[in-house]
């Protein structure tokens, strides 16, 4: 081909392709060069019109077919020449390959119905950008097979060795995934399987050796019903990859001697409801060796264990305290013995989450010296902030450190603070009150607290309220929720050692239970536990006297009072007014009938 300087070559050349004077036209303006030539290339079918042959109208119609892709070509030779002039095009590929991995982070594939391609639509803006895409295998290294195997192919091929993540959710995706995972576990940095559990089986009984490579592995068996938990396999089991830190088990278990268990830094072990036995496959081990486990992880930062305990009473295994100094996150769930016996064995900063979760009637005495240690230490870290207690099927005790920024962060339908609680104690108990809470509040730190959220179903009487949060004396706000909220009520109209209204005056403030209190939410409370005995209707004195002792103290602020889904009729709703500020939803609950 001529070069660009030779322009008596090139117009030559042209000439030669086309009509003598169409050599003149290459500097007229793009319209009317383009013009001409679509003009000149339609010669072709000129004349012909949909009344002649069919062979001949067929024809003709595949040759314009090939005119409009030959010109769709063209264009997009005009686009990348376009595009190559921008400032962008100049970039390093590897700065824009590093632009496109900020890309790959942000924006997941399938992750919007409206764009289910995320990040791999950028390489749809222009050639340069499609080639330096495909010249990186580490950004095609999050293999995604929610769009279909096909997808998952192309990008397994164009990551070629590059360590890859694989993310495979069996219930969403075909069966026919399946070939592609032992073809290139060799090179999987990260695994993630979900699905039925008889089906993840079948493929992790497949698994070659873990590579060397491998840093995570979970193992997720979705089911709502009770299930055989699986043991892995001794290919998996036996063997310790040097860069594991993660390993996350549900429905499936190692034995607590297992290499793969060492060096790491999260562990998280659920079995299942076996499906026959009552027995689960840890019940026949020993204490030493889950200790003995956890001991070669001493770098371990989260400790999730979930009905996977010896069945035999704990013994002392050593007089050592199993030290996990990095730990930010433990959670135990089982009988309370084995989730408190191990907690006891534990040493932790104070900064760690815990969360004990027991399935039995819990001997909440057993525990008290490692919560009154955990959460009395700390001296750096933000104050307690926030309590709930809730009472439903079970009870839960949920503390919160936060910075005074965030106590007052919720939702508009919940005080609750958004983040994970910093301590969790759920239990249950025949008690029908909420006294299974008092040995638990008696230990806890409770004068910092500025916030409750509080969940009853039983009837509790003021005196309770005051045994549970009289060490309380900076709340300012709290949420109430429940029928029997009118107890808690009651009991704000009242000193924290009971004293009578009558003697209210000669309180201060902060011997009022909860003085300090500003806001209440009351949601789902019933009023009419404050009717007359003949039923007919509420007793106004005892709907209002609460507020009106209040206020008979010095100093105790005007109450806000938000009322949400309760039972209560507008004139007792006019009657709060009168003593507090009130702003109601309008639903008189259950009193509309």
């Amino acid at each position: 081909m001529p070069s660009r300087t030779d322009d008596y070559t090139t117009s030559e050349w042209v000439t030669s392709l086309f009509p003598p004077d169409f050599g003149l036209r290459i500097k007229s303006s793009p319209q009317t060069f383009w013009s001409t030539l679509v003009q000149f290339r339609l010669i072709q079918t000129k004349g012909i019109s949909p009344r002649d042959k069919s062979g001949t109208v067929v024809h003709a119609r595949q040759t314009l077919n090939a005119e409009l892709s030959a010109m769709h070509l063209a264009m997009c030779s005009l686009r990348t020449r376009y595009n190559a002039l921008s400032p962008i095009s100049a970039l390093p590929a590897e700065v824009l390959a590093r632009i496109f991995q900020f890309c790959t982070a942000m924006w997941l594939p399938a992750e919007e119905l409206k764009d289910p391609l995320g990040w791999i639509k950028v390489t749809h803006v222009c050639r340069l950008w499609r080639h330096v895409a495909l010249q990186f295998p580490n950004l095609w290294s999050d293999i995604c097979f929610t769009l279909g195997p096909q997808c998952a192919k192309a990008m397994l091929a164009r990551s070629k060795l590059a360590p890859i993540s694989i993310h495979l959710d069996m219930t969403t995706v075909s069966e026919r995934n399946f070939s592609y995972l032992c073809e290139h576990f060799p090179h999987t940095r990260q695994l993630l399987l979900a699905g039925p559990s008889n089906i993840l089986k079948s493929i992790i009984d497949a698994f070659p050796r873990p590579p060397a490579i491998l840093e995570s592995m979970d193992i997720n068996a979705e089911t709502s019903f009770p299930s055989d938990s699986f043991e892995l396999p001794e290919a998996i089991a036996g063997i310790h990859p040097p860069s594991l830190r993660r390993l996350s088990l549900r429905a499936f278990w190692v034995p607590w001697s297992a290499p793969i268990l060492r060096s790491l830094t999260y562990l998280q072990i659920q079995l299942l409801k076996p499906r026959n036995s009552p027995a689960g496959p840890y019940s026949g081990s020993s204490w030493d060796t889950l200790i003995g486990a956890l001991r070669n992880m001493p770098t371990l930062e989260h400790l999730i264990l979930k009905d996977c305990f010896p069945s035999a009473s704990f013994q002392d295994v050593g007089s050592d305290a199993l030290q996990l100094p990095r730990l930010k996150a433990l959670l135990l769930k089982g009988p309370s013995a084995a989730c408190f016996s191990i907690a006891r064995q534990l040493q932790i900063a104070p900064s760690c989450r815990v969360q004990l979760r027991c399935n039995d009637d819990a001997n909440i005495a057993e525990i008290l010296p490692f919560l009154t240690a955990h959460v009395s230490g700390g001296a750096d870290l933000p104050p307690w902030g926030v309590l709930s207690l809730i009472h439903r099927e079970q009870f839960c005790l949920e503390l919160w450190r936060l910075p005074d920024t965030l106590i007052f962060e919720r939702d508009r339908f919940n005080f609750k603070p958004k983040t994970y609680a910093d301590v969790v104690i759920a239990f249950h108990s025949q008690e029908q009150s909420l006294r299974p809470f008092e040995a638990l509040c008696q230990a806890m730190p409770l004068q910092t607290i500025r916030m409750l959220c509080i969940g009853v179903d039983v009837d509790t009487s003021y005196s309770d309220w005051s045994d549970l949060l009289g060490q309380c004396k900076n709340v300012e706000r709290a949420s109430i929720y429940g029928d029997h909220g009118t107890s808690f009520c009651t009991a704000l109209g009242m000193a924290v050692d009971y004293t009578s209204a009558s003697k209210l005056e000669n309180c201060k403030q902060e011997d009022l239970f909860l003085g300090n209190l500003k806001t209440l939410q009351l949601s789902w409370v019933d009023f009419r536990h404050w009717r007359h005995d003949d039923g007919r209707d509420v007793d106004h004195l005892r709907l209002t006297r609460w507020l009106t002792n209040r206020r008979r103290v010095q100093a105790v602020p005007k109450l806000a009072i938000e009322l949400k889904a309760c039972s209560i009729k507008q004139s007792w709703v006019r009657k709060l007014k009168k003593e507090a500020v009130v702003t109601w939803d309008g639903d008189e609950g259950e009193c509309e009938d």
